[in-house]
């Protein structure tokens, strides 16, 4: 991994919130100088060695633990004391974020190559580049080329381990605009079953989302139910028609219709050898 010749700082950053909350100043020297060392590289995740980080700042070994252990408290850095990595937090966020196709190509070829460094040190600067690029490269024009490369990526390091990515980008995703979080499931789809504010995959939930008519759709329905209970009441001489609900029931039978209606059974039937009890006998031919 190449590294930097020079460093882009923000000039805000004495005016930065978490830059003031610091009570010392070794802890705010240290931080420039993680910005300006020579192991630093376009990522922003690199093998700094606390001796090497002592010289620098010109701070003892127990000066730069103390100014490392309030810069992680503060949010600024991660740091892995065992393997000696540390990772400046919110790099790609400003003025170290992919300028153009190459550069984004670049960094994650860069991230891909990195041995040792912790899982979720590495998975946050993957989902930080992940959110920048999105942002970055909405005009571009190889923007379909350099998100196809973010979608391997993502998936490579899903597979690689696991939901700690997926964690890292919801995190990241919570201080993004809300766009960027409607558009970056779209290019890694498993992201969208993952988020802990459902609300978040859309843009504005929708007030009611069972209703499926339209407004104007029941509106012209209860014009014409209005017209025809009018109709109604014109036929029946403005009488108040009640809308009884038919039975879904068979419709009666030709034998049960007369019963019904309260007749009585006719002659013939009454004098029927059927009615009588006699016996038939039926002639088989």
């Amino acid at each position: 991994m190449p590294s930097r010749t020079y460093a882009q700082i923000e000039c805000g950053l004495p005016n930065s919130k978490k830059i003031r909350r610091l009570d010392c100043h070794k802890s705010k020297w240290a931080y420039v100088c993680a910005h300006l060392s020579s192991f630093c590289t376009y990522s922003g995740v690199f093998q700094y060695p606390q001796h090497m980080w002592a010289h620098d700042a010109g701070l003892s070994s127990s000066e730069v633990e103390q100014a490392i252990a309030k810069l992680a408290d503060a949010g600024l850095v991660e740091f892995d004391p065992e393997e000696e990595f540390v990772r400046i937090v919110g790099w790609f966020r400003k003025k170290n974020g992919p300028e153009n196709p190459n550069r984004a190509t670049s960094i994650i070829r860069d991230l891909s190559d990195l041995e040792g460094v912790s899982p979720r040190m590495l998975c946050g600067s993957i989902a930080e580049l992940s959110v920048s690029l999105v942002k970055r490269s909405r005009g571009w024009a190889e923007v379909e080329r350099v998100r196809s490369e973010l979608k391997e990526f993502l998936n490579q390091t899903l597979a690689d381990h696991g939901e700690e990515i997926l964690d890292r980008l919801d995190d990241e995703l919570a201080t993004a605009p809300r766009w960027v979080a409607t558009e970056l499931p779209s290019i890694f789809p498993t992201l969208s079953h993952h988020f802990r504010n459902p609300s978040q995959t859309v843009k504005e939930p929708f007030e009611n989302p069972f209703q499926t008519v339209s407004e104007h759709e029941t509106r012209l329905d209860a014009d014409e139910t209005h017209k025809k209970t009018r109709k109604n009441k014109k036929e029946d001489g403005g009488q108040k028609v009640s809308n009884v609900p038919t039975s879904k029931t068979s419709p009666p039978s030709a034998t049960e219709e007369p019963l019904r209606k309260g007749s009585r059974p006719t002659a013939s039937a009454l004098n029927s050898p059927l009615a009588r009890g006699d016996t038939i006998s039926l002639e088989v031919r």
